[in-house]
């Protein structure tokens, strides 16, 4: 692999709380707010960063999420976006990348919205250190 496709940082997902929020009525939308950083960074020889996120089951029938990115570092701001999580419980986002960036800070936050539980339930994972993303010089 070379320096343009090989993974230029690897981090461990991260959770920084978890929030829970919804009326708890039957067949209410309960919504989950969970924060990772991304499992892992690579980028292509088109300056794309593809970013891939592993995301724990959360026990859902179904499960939304939406996205958004803290990029400090002179990324443009992007929109937040939304879909179904896979059933392996992975995400991949992909974002245009400057490659005169050298570091980059990404962070995600989740929105899990399962019709089946009432009242809503509260979930943590452990916190981990490792959302600071820094390429390769």
């Amino acid at each position: 692999m070379n320096q343009d496709t090989e993974p230029f940082v690897k981090t461990t997902a991260i959770c920084i709380d978890t929030v829970a929020s919804g009326s708890g009525n039957a067949g209410a939308n309960n919504q989950y707010m969970v924060s990772y950083s991304p499992s892992s960074v690579t980028v292509n020889e088109y300056n794309t960063l593809l970013v891939y996120w592993i995301v724990p089951k959360t026990g859902a029938n179904f499960v939304f999420y939406n996205y958004a990115e803290t990029q400090p570092d002179g990324f443009p701001p992007q929109l937040s976006k939304s879909g179904i999580v896979s059933n392996d419980g992975s995400i991949m986002a992909m974002f245009d990348a400057d490659s005169n960036t050298t570091c980059i800070d990404l962070s995600i936050t989740f929105t899990f919205v399962d019709k089946s539980i009432s009242p809503p339930v509260y979930f943590c994972f452990d916190p981990q250190v490792g959302n600071d993303v820094r390429a390769k010089p």
